[in-house]
């Protein structure tokens, strides 16, 4: 068993051009493909965490045997990017450009680097919605976004690298 630990994973940014698909989805539904070449990994991170989840329908009936029945409906996912403020970093300041001027940012949110074949995540065009500042007394200054998807011409993708 291989378990991951958090240091492994990595936050890209797709640095030019417009974001694509990362290739053709396998039986279990993961495009599976090489990375693009122009993602910089975000160095500058230290924590990740993000849910992703599904909405619900209700789909109860009367023949159910008095058990509520759900339909999985649209899928979501939050995540919560957590830099070291560092305002000359050049991906640091791409997420505050985002926030600022309402544009998207391209990123591959991975569980290892893109040299490793297996390595998977999301990969999609994200708003971000949230800058949380944070100033502890002993600690480093940190600013923690919080991203989401936003429609492009590309759905978002689970991707894993070939």
């Amino acid at each position: 068993m291989a378990v991951k630990i958090g240091l492994e994973g990595v936050v890209y940014r797709l640095t030019t051009g417009t974001r694509a698909t990362w290739g053709t989805a396998d039986a279990n539904g993961m495009n599976v493909g090489t990375p693009p070449g122009n993602l910089d990994a975000c160095n500058n991170v230290s924590d990740v965490s993000y849910t992703i989840n599904k909405g619900a329908a209700d789909v109860s009936v009367r023949g159910n045997n008095g058990w509520a029945a759900e339909r999985a409906t649209l899928k979501r996912a939050s995540f919560d990017i957590t830099f070291k403020y560092d305002p000359a970093d050049t991906d640091f300041v791409a997420f505050m450009k985002s926030w600022i001027m309402n544009t998207t940012i391209a990123l591959a949110i991975l569980d290892d680097d893109t040299a490793v074949s297996g390595t998977q995540g999301v990969w999609a065009d994200f708003e971000v919605f949230d800058a949380a500042k944070g100033e502890p007394l002993e600690d480093a200054q940190t600013m923690v976004f919080t991203v989401r998807p936003t429609l492009t011409l590309v759905p978002p993708e689970w991707v894993k690298v070939t």
